[in-house]
């Protein structure tokens, strides 16, 4: 039996709509991260856009060993910290990706706000 969320390789994920705390229209509060595990196995390339109204922040992320929050996360080649400015479509890409299960991506604001829109796609 598979488990439900286990990434395949096969199988399309060419984009993913933020949800819960990363939904449109979701609120922030300073200081107060917070965090979307995706899947990423099977996929060559990773962008993340991320569009907030009133306030910015840091936008990580760092590759997992497993599919969970709490999986632990590689200490080597994550993605570099790209600073999120309100008002603005920022983004943060990864070229290169060597079949690790999943990432999580970590959204730290410097202020109270709302965000617009956090979308995740893939390249293969």
């Amino acid at each position: 039996m598979s488990h439900p969320i286990l990434p395949d390789p096969t199988t399309v994920r060419r984009w993913r709509q933020g949800k819960g705390d990363w939904a449109d229209g979701a609120a922030f509060s300073n200081g107060v991260a917070i965090t979307w595990t995706v899947p990423c196995a099977g996929v060559r390339t990773i962008r993340m856009r991320m569009l907030t109204t009133t306030s910015g922040g840091t936008l990580s992320a760092e590759f997992l060993r497993g599919l969970e929050d709490a999986a632990t996360a590689y200490a080597e080649n994550n993605p570099g910290d790209v600073a999120i400015v309100a008002g603005t479509e920022n983004k943060m890409d990864v070229a290169t990706h060597y079949g690790e299960p999943a990432i999580k991506f970590t959204f730290t604001p410097s202020g109270d706000g709302t965000l617009d829109y956090a979308d995740c796609m893939f390249g293969y």
